[in-house]
C-alpha cells in the first residue's frame, strides 16, 4: 500500500502580506530616488546639463579607457584580439615595423577612382513623395491664407 500523503501547510497570510510590504517599500524607494534625481537635474543651468552628462559618461566609460590603455601601453595585440574572439592566447609584441604597417593608410592607383554608393541598397520614392506632399500641403495653406485678398489681388 501507498503511504498517506501529508497535507499541504496551510497559507500563511502574514508571510504574504510582509512580502507586498517590502516590495510597495522598495518601489517607494525607486520612486523617490527617481522624484529626487529629476528635480535636481531640471534645478540645473542649461549650461550644466552638459557637464552632467560628460561626468555621467566619464564614470561609465572612464575604466575601460583607463584598462585599454594600460593593455595598450604594453604594445601587445594578444589581449584586443582575444577580447574580440579571434582568441590568440599568446603575448603578440608590436615592434615598430608592425606598428607602422597597422597603422598606414593605404592609397588609390592613379586610374582608380572610390565608389561610395552601396549596390545593395535600393533607393527608396518615399522621401521625394513626402517632399511632393509637404510642398503641396504648403501650397494649400499659402492659398487658404491669402484668399481674403483674392478680390483685391483682382
Amino acid at each position: 500500500p501507498a503511504a498517506p500523503a501529508t497535507p499541504a501547510p496551510p497559507f500563511d497570510i502574514g508571510k504574504g502580506v510582509g512580502i507586498f510590504a517590502a516590495i510597495g517599500l522598495a518601489l517607494g524607494a525607486i520612486g523617490t530616488a527617481a522624484a529626487s534625481l529629476a528635480s535636481t537635474l531640471f534645478s540645473l543651468a542649461w549650461w550644466q546639463l552638459p557637464l552632467v552628462l560628460l561626468g555621467l559618461f566619464l564614470l561609465i566609460s572612464g575604466p575601460s579607457v583607463v584598462l585599454a590603455w594600460l593593455k595598450l601601453r604594453k604594445r601587445s595585440l594578444g589581449p584586443l584580439l582575444e577580447a574580440s574572439g579571434w582568441a590568440v592566447n599568446s603575448h603578440l609584441p608590436i615592434s615598430l615595423s608592425l606598428g607602422r604597417a597597422l597603422t598606414d593608410t593605404a592609397l588609390l592607383p592613379p586610374n582608380l577612382a572610390r565608389d561610395t554608393r552601396d549596390p545593395l541598397q535600393k533607393s527608396s520614392p518615399w522621401p521625394w513623395l513626402a517632399l511632393l506632399l509637404a510642398l503641396a500641403a504648403g501650397a494649400a495653406l499659402v492659398c487658404f491664407w491669402l484668399r481674403p485678398l483674392w478680390p483685391v489681388l483682382q
